[in-house]
């Protein structure tokens, strides 16, 4: 806005010019002839001084009257149109900050659906039938398996537990953080093969700190990836492991699920194979 007075450029929103203190009328109608206007019937009196004067010229009789002056030339006052309003305030616009609002809830909700899957992502429910010759162990004796999985590194839980009447031989079916850290990216036969070649010597040397934690040598025979007739790719290992004048054979089916490992291993005193039970379990395994 300009002032009427000296032309001052003065923001929209002042009340009076910056320079020489001219009051702007509150209806934004100045110097004109609109109604309600400075200068105007029924309107705010103007200020004394409100036109410009030329000084006096050399010589002039003192009290002769002066003509007054134009505004300096591109300082011509503005006239505003009853009822302007000024513009509002820089600063972010309402449409900005309802758009930002909008962005920083919807990146809430992502986060919250996002942490919800993974915490409370559902384990894929397994299902084996019992072999012939070998009956499910009592809930008791398949707490205690569980602890004694849980000890050290391993934290697994225990979804079937079978014997076949002796203190020795048993198949143990569980789930959790087992030999491998890592999770084929699919579980299509090739990639699930490709994974556990890949990864041959990472699981043979896991196997090996657990069988010199025991204080038992070992000679692994087997070492193969078997597709199962539910369709998933699993890893199997055939052990034979010596200490303390015992022989122990085991077979060990490794595999994946929705990106949680599951194993089956089959223990048996001895030097009887376990195949049978080895191909029964591919044949019989399933998930609900």
């Amino acid at each position: 806005m300009q002032c009427p007075r000296c032309g001052a450029d003065n923001s929209p929103l002042a009340d009076q010019c910056a320079r020489c203190e001219y009051p702007f009328d509150a209806s934004g109608i100045i110097e004109g002839g609109a109604p309600g206007g400075a200068g105007t019937p029924g309107g705010p009196e103007a200020p004394p001084q409100a036109s410009y004067t030329q000084p006096p010229p050399p010589g002039a009789t003192p009290g002769q009257p002066q003509v007054p002056a134009q505004p300096p030339a591109g300082r011509t006052p503005r006239l505003y149109p009853q009822g302007y309003q000024p513009p509002p305030p820089s600063g972010m616009s309402t449409g900005m900050k309802a758009l930002i609002a909008g962005a920083i809830l919807l990146g809430i909700v992502i986060l919250v659906a996002v942490f919800a899957l993974v915490y409370f992502k559902t384990t894929p429910t397994i299902k084996v039938l019992t072999p012939p010759g070998w009956e499910k162990a009592s809930e008791d004796v398949m707490k205690e398996t569980e602890e004694a999985f849980s000890d050290g590194d391993y934290s697994a839980t225990v979804d079937y537990l079978f014997s076949d009447g002796t203190l020795t031989n048993m198949i143990v079916v569980y789930h959790g953080k087992g030999l491998m850290m890592d999770t084929p990216d699919s579980e299509n036969f090739e990639d699930v093969q490709a994974f556990y070649t890949e990864h041959k010597e990472e699981y043979i040397d896991e196997l090996e700190s657990v069988y010199s934690g025991l204080g038992a040598s070992y000679d692994i025979q087997n070492y193969e990836v078997k597709e199962m007739a539910c369709g998933v790719s699993a890893l199997h290992v055939t052990i034979k492991a010596s200490g303390n004048n015992v022989t122990l054979i085991q077979d060990i089916l490794d595999f994946f699920k929705e990106g949680t490992e599951f194993n089956v291993t089959v223990s048996r005193t001895g030097t009887t194979s376990n195949q049978e039970e080895v191909d029964f379990l591919l044949e019989n395994i399933s998930f609900e």
